[in-house]
C-alpha cells in the first residue's frame, strides 16, 4: 500500500526536526553558574552608568498634543482669577482626560445593551486540497459526492478491482457558513448593563470632582501667588530698612556712640528678612509654575496677577446651612454609594453561573467541491436551529464564594459612606470656621501691622532726634517684619478657606466692602526709613 507525497515530505520533515534539536548536535553543554555570578563563579558584569543611562532613552514616536493657541502674554501678565479659572477649565489635560473616560464608560454602556442582539456571524474558507486512497478487502458501499454524479464501484485512476472511496488527485474546495446566536435567556445580561450604568455614573461624577478640584487649584495658587508678591514686595521695602539701619549703626560705631554689638544685632535681622525675601521669590515663582501647569502653558515667567491681595469677601451662611450643603453638594458621597451599587451587581453576575442560560443558533453551511482531474463535482448544503439550554450546577463553589466576596466589599463600601460623609462634615466645619474666625484674625493682623508701622516711624524719629537707641529701632523694625508675615499668612489661609467653602458646597461667598474698609491695605501704608529719616518733619508728631 503506498504512502502520499505529502505524507512522505511530512514524516521527512519531522524527522530532521528531531535529529537536529538531539543533545549531542547542540552547542557544548555549559556547566551550572554560581549564585550571583557567571559561569565557573565569575563575577556578574554589570553594565557602566553611562550605559544604564542610555537604555531606553529617547522617544523616536509622536506625542500627542491639544493642538490649543497659546495665551497672549499681554493677557497672562495681567490675569484675573476668573480668567484663570475659565481658561484652565478648556485648556488643562486632566480635565479633558476625565472627559474622554465618561465618554469611554458611556460607550461600554451601549456595548452591554448590545447584548440583547443576536450575534451574526460568516465565515468563508477557500483552498486547494489533493486525496489519495486504497482501500482493499470488499468493495465500499458508499458512492462517490454528494451531488450523486460519480458511481462508487469503479476505480477512476486505474487500481483494480479494489473497492474506490471516491476519485484520487486534487481538488479545489470552498466552504461558507453564517451563524446567528442569540441569548434568550441570559441571567447575566441584566446585572452586566445595571454595573454599566453605574459605572457611567462614577465616571461622570470624577467628571464633576475633576472640574471641582480643578477650579480650587487654579484659584488656590492665585491666591498663593498674590500673597508671594505681597510678602516680595513688603520684604523689599524692610530690607531696605535693614540696610539704612545697618550704615546709620556702622557710622555711629565710628562716633563712639554704638558698639559692634549693635552692629551685629542689626546685621542678624538684616539677614534674617533677607531670607524672607529669597522665600517670596521662591514663592512667586513656585505660585507661577502651578499656575503654567494649570493653564497648560510653556513659559510661567510672565503670569502676572491682577490685582493685590485682598480679601474676598465674608460667608454669609450658617454652619447648619453649610453642612447640609456640603452633604448634598459632595459628588465623593456619591461614589461611595455607587461602590456599593457595583459590588452588589458584581454578585448578581458571579450567582448567574447557577441558572440556566437558553441559547437559539440557527446555521446555514455550504461546501462545494470541484476535481481537477476528474470531471467530477458537487455541493453540500445543511442549515440548522437549535436551542440550547446550558446549566451550571456545580463548580466547586467558585460562584458563590465570588458572590460572598462581592457582598462583603459591599458591606465595606457601606462603611465608607459614614467614613465620608463624617469626614465632608468635619471639612465643612472646619473651613466655617476658618472663615468665622479667621475674619476677625485678619482683621486683627491688619491692626498690629498698622501699630507696627507707626512704632518704627516713631522709633526712627526718636532716634534721628538723639533719643533712644539703634535697638530700639531695630526691634521695631523686627516687630514690622513679623506682622507683615503674619499679616499675609492670616489673609493668605483666610480667602484659602472662602474658596475652600465654595467648592465644597456649592455656595457662594459675598463681598464686603465694609470688611474691606476695616482692614483697609496696611501694606500700602509701609514707608522707607530713609524718606523718614532725610524728612522729619515730614512726619506726624509723637
Amino acid at each position: 500500500m503506498g504512502r502520499s507525497p505529502w505524507l512522505q515530505t511530512l514524516i521527512w520533515i519531522v524527522l530532521v526536526g528531531l535529529v537536529g534539536s538531539l543533545p549531542g548536535r547542540s552547542k557544548q553543554a555549559q556547566p551550572p553558574s554560581s549564585p550571583g555570578g557567571g559561569a565557573l563563579g565569575e563575577p556578574l558584569q554589570m553594565p557602566s552608568d553611562l550605559e544604564i543611562e542610555t537604555l531606553g532613552t529617547g522617544w523616536s514616536g509622536a506625542e500627542p498634543t491639544l493642538n490649543l493657541p497659546d495665551l497672549p502674554l499681554q493677557e497672562l501678565g495681567d490675569l484675573s482669577m476668573q480668567e484663570a479659572v475659565s481658561w484652565s477649565t478648556q485648556r488643562n489635560p486632566v480635565i479633558r482626560a476625565a472627559y474622554q473616560n465618561l465618554v469611554a464608560t458611556q460607550n461600554s454602556l451601549g456595548a452591554a445593551y448590545g447584548q440583547w442582539w443576536p450575534v451574526i456571524s460568516v465565515s468563508l474558507t477557500g483552498g486547494l486540497y489533493g486525496q489519495e486512497s486504497d482501500f482493499s478487502g470488499a468493495s465500499f458501499g458508499g458512492g462517490g459526492m454528494a451531488s450523486g454524479g460519480a458511481s462508487s464501484g469503479t476505480d477512476s485512476s486505474g487500481g483494480g478491482d479494489s473497492g474506490g472511496f471516491g476519485p484520487n488527485g486534487g481538488y479545489f474546495q470552498s466552504m461558507a457558513q453564517v451563524e446567528a446566536t442569540w441569548n434568550v435567556l441570559d441571567p447575566s445580561r441584566a446585572p452586566s448593563i445595571w454595573k454599566a450604568k453605574y459605572q457611567v455614573r462614577q465616571a461622570a461624577d470624577n467628571y464633576v470632582i475633576t472640574y471641582r478640584d480643578n477650579r480650587l487649584q487654579v484659584e488656590s495658587a492665585f491666591i498663593a501667588l498674590q500673597a508671594a508678591v505681597a510678602q516680595f514686595h513688603a520684604s523689599k521695602l524692610i530690607v531696605d530698612n535693614d540696610a539704612l539701619l545697618t550704615r546709620l549703626t556702622d557710622a555711629k560705631v565710628r562716633l563712639g556712640i554704638a558698639s559692634r554689638l549693635d552692629v551685629a544685632k542689626q546685621k542678624t535681622v538684616l539677614f534674617a528678612d533677607l531670607v524672607d525675601l529669597e522665600q517670596a521669590a521662591q514663592q512667586i515663582a513656585v505660585a507661577r509654575a502651578q499656575l503654567a501647569a494649570l493653564l497648560n502653558v510653556d513659559s510661567p515667567g510672565g503670569i502676572t496677577a491682577a490685582g493685590p491681595l485682598r480679601p474676598l469677601g465674608i460667608w454669609p451662611h450658617t454652619l447648619d446651612q453649610t453642612v447640609a450643603a456640603s452633604l448634598s453638594y459632595r459628588k465623593v458621597i456619591e461614589q461611595k454609594l455607587l461602590d456599593i451599587k457595583l459590588n452588589e451587581t458584581d454578585a448578581e453576575v458571579a450567582l448567574a453561573t447557577y441558572r440556566p442560560t437558553l441559547q437559539l443558533v440557527n446555521t446555514l453551511y455550504w461546501s462545494r467541491t470541484d476535481y481537477w482531474t476528474e470531471s467530477l463535482g458537487g455541493y453540500f448544503l445543511n442549515p440548522s436551529t437549535a436551542l440550547t439550554l446550558t446549566f451550571t450546577g456545580f463548580d466547586g463553589g467558585q460562584a458563590r464564594m465570588q458572590a460572598e466576596s462581592a457582598r462583603r466589599r459591599a458591606a465595606a463600601a457601606a462603611q465608607d459612606v459614614l467614613a465620608t460623609r463624617s469626614s465632608v462634615r468635619q471639612d465643612a466645619q472646619s473651613d466655617f470656621a476658618k472663615a468665622e474666625v479667621g475674619r476677625r484674625i485678619v482683621l486683627a493682623s491688619s491692626q498690629a501691622v498698622d501699630q507696627a508701622n507707626k512704632a518704627i516711624r516713631l522709633q526712627s524719629l526718636r532716634f534721628n532726634a538723639g533719643y533712644g537707641t539703634i535697638t530700639d529701632v531695630v526691634q521695631a523694625q523686627l516687630s514690622l517684619a513679623e506682622a507683615v508675615l503674619t499679616y499675609i499668612a492670616n489673609l493668605k489661609e483666610y480667602n484659602l478657606a472662602l474658596i475652600s467653602l465654595g467648592r465644597n458646597t456649592g455656595l457662594n461667598f459675598i463681598a464686603d466692602e465694609e470688611f474691606g474698609r476695616e482692614v483697609g491695605d496696611p501694606l500700602a501704608q509701609l514707608n522707607s526709613l530713609e524718606s523718614m529719616l532725610s524728612n522729619p518733619a515730614r512726619q506726624p508728631s509723637p
